[in-house]
């Protein structure tokens, strides 16, 4: 059984891409495109409307054209697809039939039931388990035929549209889930692509991106960590609010929930400093009534860290790392303020996930 055990991971999988072309007699046959590239997405998301329905989506930029299908999988084989609309009623599939588990359900079918049945869906699904979309986006691009044919150009390019697909579906998500008061639809951050074709220079990668990645199964973590567990859960030892409010704001970010991000991120700095505040000046035989007054007094977080932490700690971040100080000054009067107080979304550039998306179609 030994031979079954490795200390690190064989393998990372982020997604596969192969290149295609069609031949001169096929591509003529091939409907005329809205703009010189396809990039067909499966998104886990059912986007009510009729199949086939373009959409053109304007941003400060450019635009882009959504074609819009509703896709019934395998659990509901056999669904209608039937696809009518009414001006002023949402409109149901009828004949609808389901099929439960047998009973008790076996443990290798998933944490959850495994239903089937005609015409359902789940609700509020944020997985496709019956029914998903696939688009069609569509918009204009400038790369040259050598640099798609070259393995780093093509690279580049598919990241490049990919991150540009997924700016715009977002768009469009926000704009659905407002209209039809959809709360569990949520930005993506990364995207299951199935195919990118550029017009122009007949060139296409099929291909797949596996969101996060699939990789090694874990046996299981370290017995430090485990025995770390068993002494949390057994002395009752509390957790410290903000290493949960940290791990929330990278979930935030994982899900572009970039409002969420900074809110969380800067409560988990604030009660933080709070803690180690109230910790040095209780250390100094401060009573508990002078500390109150004094974080009352002093109460941003820029002057606790510019004032008191060096009359506590007799160091300031300005002296040991101005750069770090400075990118701190940024992010909290630019990013923070933004978003909290002006409610703004971050530039594209500016956003973390961005610099993830050039994985999305490669193996590491």
């Amino acid at each position: 059984m030994l031979a079954d055990v490795a200390t690190k991971p064989n393998f990372q999988l982020f997604g596969t891409a192969f290149s295609y072309s069609y031949p001169e007699a096929e591509l003529a046959k091939r409907p005329a495109q809205p703009a010189n590239t396809l990039i067909e997405i499966g998104v886990p998301y059912c986007f009510h409307v009729p199949i086939n329905t373009m959409i053109g989506l304007i941003d400060a930029t450019a635009t882009s054209h959504l074609v819009l299908k509703k896709v019934w999988t395998s659990r509901a084989e056999g669904s209608s697809e039937a696809d009518y609309f009414s001006p002023t009623h949402v409109l149901y599939h009828n004949k609808t039939s389901i099929k439960t588990p047998n009973f008790p359900t076996e443990p290798n079918l998933g944490p959850e039931p495994v239903c089937t049945g005609t015409n359902v869906e789940a609700l509020k699904d944020k997985a496709g388990l019956y029914r998903y979309s696939l688009v069609w986006m569509f918009f204009d691009t400038a790369y040259m035929r050598e640099a798609l044919k070259s393995e780093a150009g093509g690279q580049s390019a598919r990241s490049e549209v990919i991150a540009r697909a997924v700016a715009a579906l977002n768009r469009f998500i926000d704009i659905y889930r407002v209209v039809m008061r959809s709360a569990h639809i949520q930005r993506l951050s990364s995207v299951y692509v199935r195919d990118i074709f550029f017009q122009e220079h007949n060139i296409g990668f099929h291909g797949a991106s596996f969101g996060h990645g699939i990789g090694t199964g874990i046996m299981n973590r370290s017995g430090d960590e485990l025995n770390e567990i068993a002494r949390k859960a057994t002395t009752g030892e509390e957790i410290p609010p903000w290493d949960l409010l940290f791990l929330d704001a990278e979930a935030s970010l994982d899900t572009n929930a970039f409002t969420l991000a900074v809110v969380n991120a800067f409560q988990a700095l604030e009660l933080r400093l709070e803690d180690l505040l109230e910790k040095k000046m209780t250390a100094q035989g401060l009573a508990a009534a002078d500390i109150e007054e004094r974080l009352g007094r002093i109460w941003r977080t820029k002057e606790r860290l510019k004032d008191l932490v060096p009359s506590l700690s007799g160091r300031r971040l300005l002296d040991d790392d101005p750069k770090l100080w400075d990118r701190f000054c940024w992010a909290y009067d630019d990013i923070r303020n933004k978003l909290i107080h002006a409610a703004r979304d971050l530039d594209r550039q500016n956003r973390t996930c961005c610099g993830r998306l050039p994985r999305c179609w490669s193996v590491a």
